[in-house]
């Protein structure tokens, strides 16, 4: 592996160099424009990777890049569009309102990475603000907890306003009652110890991690709630609850659904319709000539392809697995 800074040259062989620009997804992440001397001509294409949803704590929004050929373009969440900031805030505040109030558990199933440091942020935010009671609030996670030492090192890539709440002292991943599981036996300890709780767990879609055995524990309890903070795939267990199943399997066992669920889409860290639309928007100097539409469900990716056709580029492509594309 070989690392690259953002808006440097990185030559690859004597006909193809690349640029990275900031994506605003995850730290790190960046959009890649590349240029390539074909028969004496030069060519350019544009890779999105996946694009952020500004504005969002933490990160930088997504840089826009001003043109290219060709563009590969993510759409996740084409034809979509997310709730406010505001109101993901407000869904979460309320939720641990109601664990605090119910002395019940709030489970908060999440992504190792981006994910859960924007909601340790906000939880913090909350917290500082004395705008949630105090309630114990655990991220139970390995790989997470990982990622949020790696978050913490490379304090640069944050946006000016989170930049401007560390150099005054805050300490933006701690607040009162946080802490980090160590250890399994730990983990499996956070079962029994008495509400009012928050606890953070993979992975985001309950298809694996440690989520899964607090959600088994909590499952018969319709005063403990489950917030959704992220996407959820179809045939995830995830999805099923968040679709309304009375019913699912945890571990081979049939349980019946009594917990509370509800959804916060606004923390997702994909661009939604709007967002995707505007970014292809700045990429008209020159206006690409064809447009691939990848990683997104059918009828994402059928939008995305209608708004590139109706305003962008001559042709639209979804790109299906196993065709080659001449470019």
């Amino acid at each position: 592996f070989e690392t690259v800074k953002y808006h440097e040259i990185f030559q690859i062989n004597p006909d193809l160099s690349c640029v990275a620009y900031d994506a605003g997804h995850i730290l790190g992440s960046a959009s890649f424009k590349l240029v390539v001397q074909d028969g004496g001509k030069e060519k350019s294409i544009i890779f999105s990777g996946d694009i952020g949803n500004p504005p969002a704590p933490l990160m930088n929004d997504p840089e826009f890049l001003k043109g290219a050929d060709t563009v590969i373009i993510e759409s996740t969440y084409g034809g979509k569009e997310h709730e406010e900031r505001a109101e993901g805030i407000n869904k979460l505040r309320s939720a641990i309102k109601e664990a605090a109030s119910n002395h019940s558990t709030l489970l908060i199933p999440i992504f190792a990475l981006e994910k859960v440091q924007e909601i340790i942020y906000e939880l913090n935010s909350l917290v500082e603000s004395h705008q949630v009671p105090l309630v114990s609030c655990f991220l139970d996670s390995p790989l997470a907890s990982k990622a949020l030492e790696i978050y913490k090192k490379y304090l640069d890539y944050f946006d000016a306003d989170t930049k401007k709440l560390i150099k005054s002292g805050d300490d933006v991943f701690r607040f009162t009652g946080f802490s980090v599981t160590e250890d399994g036996a730990e983990s499996s300890r956070l079962d029994s110890l008495q509400p009012p709780k928050i606890i953070m767990a993979g992975s985001g879609m309950l298809n694996g991690g440690r989520m899964p055995r607090h959600l088994k524990h909590e499952i018969h309890n319709s005063r403990s709630r489950l917030l959704f903070v992220s996407y959820q795939a179809p045939g995830t267990l995830g999805r099923k609850i968040q679709d309304g199943a009375e019913t699912v399997r945890l571990d081979n066992q049939e349980f019946e659904v009594k917990i509370k669920a509800s959804t916060a889409d606004s923390f997702s860290a994909h661009a939604g319709e709007h967002e995707l639309e505007a970014w292809l928007s700045a990429i008209n100097k020159p206006r690409p000539k064809k447009v691939f539409v990848v990683h997104g469900e059918d009828a994402s990716t059928q939008s995305v392809a209608h708004f590139v056709e109706k305003k962008l580029a001559d042709q639209a492509i979804i790109s299906e697995q196993g065709i080659v594309y001449e470019l």
